[in-house]
């Protein structure tokens, strides 16, 4: 199976039309994990991620699977794709930014990508830091803040 038909795969099992999808979706990550995965690729799993599938449980195994490629590519396919998430999946978006920001290497990471982005997702990107460090609590708050400033 190719990499592309792996992902139109998961795409369609995400659904969880049948029961049997959920077993179907797992098995499909776990094939996708032998395989190396481009910018475009995370993207493309990324715009999986739903807020309105009633099946929310199956889907953190694919954000999992996402914040376990190489932290760099996730950032950048994140800052890629996160207007167009927004809109399908804004509780989503803004969970990986959470995640992002609770991690200390990645929160570095985050920050100096933050500086270096030319593009106009800057200004969404860093709006949802700022409402996170408004409405979460210590230290939550805190490292946002340490991001945006």
């Amino acid at each position: 199976m190719s990499k592309k038909e792996i992902i139109n795969t998961l795409r369609k099992n995400a659904k969880l039309e049948k029961r049997e999808d959920a077993l179907h979706f797992d098995e499909t990550l776990a094939k996708l994990a032998e395989i190396e995965l481009s910018k475009l690729d995370i993207i493309e799993l990324m715009m999986i991620l739903d807020d309105n599938n009633p099946h929310q449980e199956v889907l953190w195994g694919l954000l999992h699977f996402i914040e376990s490629v190489d932290s760099e590519i996730f950032i950048q396919a994140l800052f890629e794709c996160t207007q167009k998430l927004l809109k399908k999946a804004p509780e989503w978006t803004q969970l990986f930014y959470i995640r992002l920001l609770n991690n200390q290497e990645a929160r570095s990471m985050l920050k100096t990508m933050l500086l270096n982005e030319q593009s106009s997702n800057f200004n969404v990107i860093s709006q949802i830091i700022r409402e996170v460090s408004i409405n979460e609590s210590a230290p939550l708050s805190d490292y946002a803040n340490s991001v945006i400033k």
